[in-house]
């Protein structure tokens, strides 16, 4: 089973799939920017000054980024066993969002599910606040591993229309896909430190389970 968890940068993926790995050790993470960073490095490295996932976004035109992605959904396809894929659905670039999945990738990468996580913006900005003074990688109380992320600065405005383009282009890539979509709201306030990562951690857990089952 492949699942793809999406949000807006700073919701947390990372950490809910490593809480997730605790109880499932046998699903894999696979990361669409690493990939496609190694990709666009190979590719387009001579072209633009390519030196991090960040650059991707402001230097490759829509159709170069188009050509990575469909070579890294085949890649993905390709690949067996339990997976959840790290990814952004909708990209801000300099000339607008990009969809992280378009039809033409969504073919290719033989996905069963689409997990959106969802915010109040305060939240995320509270998150990425605290990123910033992440030097290197830390390793949480809960076990996890926590690294520093250049994050672009928003209005809680932007990151709700951000959410907003989220939803539409979810939708269209599980109808590409021809896969289920699922959308996990945690717009509340934690009770305790990682409750939102361990929410997202069981949802997973419960949908690899159910495939199984």
């Amino acid at each position: 089973m492949k699942i793809v968890l999406a949000g807006v940068p700073g919701v947390g993926k990372s950490t809910a799939i490593q809480l997730l790995q605790k109880n499932l050790p046998e699903v894999k993470k696979v990361v669409i920017g690493d990939l496609i960073f190694e990709l666009g490095k190979e590719y387009f490295g001579k072209k633009y000054p390519i030196n991090s996932r960040d650059d991707l976004r402001k230097y490759l035109k829509p159709d170069e980024t188009l050509q990575l992605q469909k070579m890294c959904a085949k890649r993905i396809g390709e690949m067996t066993g339990d997976i959840v894929i790290d990814t952004h659905i909708a990209i801000k670039t300099p000339g607008g969002y990009v969809h992280g999945i378009p039809k033409e990738m969504a073919d290719l990468m033989n996905i069963s599910a689409i997990v959106l996580l969802e915010f109040d913006p305060p939240e995320i900005l509270e998150r990425r606040n605290r990123d910033k003074n992440i030097k290197g990688a830390v390793k949480t109380e809960v076990g996890t591993i926590r690294e520093f992320r250049e994050r672009d600065v928003e209005t809680p405005e932007e990151i709700e229309f951000h959410q907003q383009i989220n939803r539409i282009y979810a939708g269209i890539a599980s109808a590409a896909a021809k896969c289920s979509m699922k959308v996990i709201s945690l717009r509340y306030k934690e009770r305790k430190d990682f409750e939102h990562a361990e929410k997202v951690a069981e949802e997973l857990f419960k949908m690899f389970k159910w495939e199984k089952s």
